[in-house]
């Protein structure tokens, strides 16, 4: 009794009820509806039947809305510009706008007879997750020590990658039996509205970013002060508190993160975006389909938040986050190449499974990094150069994989039947992840022994 009494004291919960805190359960909630592009292949083969798209019209639509998802230029100036609460609103607008239009052509209010349409709308929709994400995470890692970002950055890409996987599971028990998508994309229009309300009326920073008063290369010496005590992967001197936007770009080590992130989410975003083609193509239903999709969101979301928080903990050991980086392409690689090798049904679930651990791990190391690299002082430009890396490994992934895909059909047939279908895509992402996974070794090794 006396537990439960300590359990109802106010007093006990008021630290968790500060403006900090108050943030991220808002920021919990937005990324939770902020996911929703990864849960696409759940409908893609319902949207491709129902419109008539080729599978490569429908691999364009999907790599649209991740050129969209991870080209953020503009929403990190936007960022850096304005702050936590217009960027929201501005983000959220733009996702509910864009699944408005899309709604409109699935409903057959207008013609869907273009492809290209549908790919301006999930390129519109993708921007506006893409800056839901990034004032999200960027306001509450600043609101938090170092000490705790690890775990405040896996516990908001969880959600974020949890989303998925719930709207999957909505879509599959609410609308999956009648195939309608246009009821499911005004759903998650409505839903995401009311979820960007909260994020514009809660979300606020702690404390001001940069006060008028302080001098800024004092604040940057500060920062590299603590993060030199904090753990080894902050030993090397802090280039982001002084660094503008050219020279983060100029650095190796922004390339050593870069081009592994090409190859890590490029074979991710193609296990998501094709998962519901690939059980067809290997004779799966419905059902196992989306299993599949909601299975592969739960797996991210777990990856995102344990790797984010054992980073915390293993990095006072010694253990640099880079590391991290290294075990998901070994992980991306492993699933990958098995694939391959194995391209029968049974193999799907260890693919979907591995690939949602690995792409959830890497998506919480990569802004940390950044963080921790490059430093705060631009860090809504920086992550958003960072971004591009899955856009090209989306864009060039996808088209690949669309063209094997048509390569491999019988005749004009809409659809392609058998492992050929795929597995050739597989072996070229499974080697290319052993490359990415040589280059952040050398990248951890370089920032705990070369650098020092």
């Amino acid at each position: 009794m006396q537990k439960l009494r300590g359990l109802a004291d106010p007093e006990r919960w008021r630290p968790f009820m500060t403006r900090r805190y108050c943030t991220l359960y808002a920021g919990v909630l937005t990324l939770l509806v902020s996911g929703t592009l990864y849960g696409l292949s759940a409908y893609t083969p319902a949207l491709k039947d129902q419109l008539h798209f080729s599978q490569g019209e429908i691999t364009l639509i999907a790599t649209f809305g991740n050129i969209g998802l991870y080209v953020g230029f503009l929403m990190g100036k936007l960022y850096d510009t304005l702050g936590v609460k217009w960027t929201c609103a501005v983000a959220g607008t733009m996702v509910c706008g864009g699944y408005f239009c899309a709604w409109i052509v699935v409903a057959g209010h207008i013609d869907a007879g273009y492809w290209w349409l549908m790919a301006i709308f999930y390129l519109i929709i993708g921007q506006g997750n893409w800056g839901l994400y990034l004032a999200t995470l960027t306001v509450n890692m600043r609101n938090f020590d170092k000490e705790d970002r690890g775990k405040v950055a896996g516990l908001l890409a969880a959600a974020f990658g949890l989303s998925s996987g719930m709207f999957t599971l909505i879509y599959a028990v609410f609308f999956s039996e009648t195939d309608n998508v246009a009821g499911y994309i005004l759903f998650t229009a409505i839903v995401v509205a009311l979820a960007v309300i909260v994020a514009v009326l809660v979300m606020r920073p702690e404390v001001p970013v940069a006060p008028p008063a302080a001098d800024p290369e004092k604040v940057a010496e500060e920062e590299e002060k603590i993060s030199i005590i904090q753990s080894r992967d902050e030993e090397v001197p802090g280039l982001g508190a002084k660094t503008e936007q050219p020279g983060t770009l100029a650095t190796l080590d922004f390339y050593l993160v870069f081009v592994p992130f090409i190859f890590a989410a490029g074979a991710g975003l193609l296990v998501i975006n094709n998962l519901g083609e690939v059980v067809r193509s290997l004779d799966g239903g419905s059902l196992e389909k989306n299993l599949y999709v909601a299975g592969l969101s739960v797996l991210g979301c777990i990856g995102r938040f344990t790797v984010g928080s054992l980073s915390d903990r293993l990095v006072k050991k010694g253990v640099t986050r880079a590391y991290w980086l290294v075990l998901c392409l070994i992980m991306f690689a492993i699933s990958h190449l098995a694939f391959w090798i194995f391209t029968e049904r049974w193999m799907i679930p260890f693919v979907a499974l591995i690939t949602g651990l690995a792409y959830g791990g890497f998506f919480a190391v990569v802004p940390i990094l950044i963080s921790l690299y490059f430093g705060f002082t631009h860090f809504g430009k920086n992550n958003s150069c960072a971004a591009l890396a899955p856009a090209i490994g989306s864009f060039g992934f996808n088209n690949l994989a669309s063209m094997f895909y048509d390569r491999n059909k019988e005749g004009d047939a809409e659809h392609c039947f058998g492992g050929d279908c795929w597995s050739t895509i597989f072996m070229v992402t499974g080697f290319l992840c052993v490359v990415g996974a040589g280059i952040t070794f050398f990248l951890a090794w370089r920032r705990k022994h070369f650098l020092q």
